[in-house]
């Protein structure tokens, strides 16, 4: 059985215009979101000031 966290990423979609609209930490929380359901089951939001977008 798949936890209900797994299910919800699951469902996860956003539309292109929804991720330029928006913030850019909420847009790294969206990513960070995405990437387990893609395969990426260690995904960390890290971000801060001159992160250039990279860990």
């Amino acid at each position: 059985m798949r936890s209900g966290k797994a299910v919800r990423a699951q469902g996860l979609r956003y539309g292109l215009a929804q991720l330029d609209a928006l913030h850019p930490s909420r847009f790294e929380d969206a990513v960070r979101d995405l990437m387990p359901r893609d395969g990426c089951q260690e995904a960390v939001r890290v971000g801060g000031g001159g992160d250039l977008g990279a860990e």
